[in-house]
């Protein structure tokens, strides 16, 4: 891997995760809450959600697919990396039986 390819991925992997938090904290920002209580220690998405006053079927929307399609698009790298070194070890299999 090149300096410019793994500037580009480490770019890219951060520009997908700050926008998919900048998307969910410009939904939440116009939320109206009705406690100010969080019964976790940490506070997560849904915490916030769950002290709304009105439904947030849009942030359940949004939540779901981005769960769903960054587990998508973390296991099709995975598969896709698993395949191509399957291949590169039967390539290189088939060339030593061939001498």
């Amino acid at each position: 891997m090149t300096p410019a390819r793994l500037l580009f991925s480490c770019t890219l992997a951060w520009a997908v995760a700050l926008l998919c938090i900048g998307v969910l904290f410009a939904l939440n920002v116009g939320t109206p809450l009705c406690g100010t209580t969080i019964k976790h220690v940490y506070c997560s998405n849904r915490s916030i959600l769950y002290l709304a006053c009105e439904p947030t079927p849009i942030n359940n929307i949004y939540g779901l697919c981005m769960s769903w399609s960054l587990t998508t698009g973390s296991f099709l790298v995975i598969a896709f990396s698993y395949i191509r070194i399957l291949y590169a070890c039967l390539k290189n299999s088939s060339n030593v039986l061939v001498e």
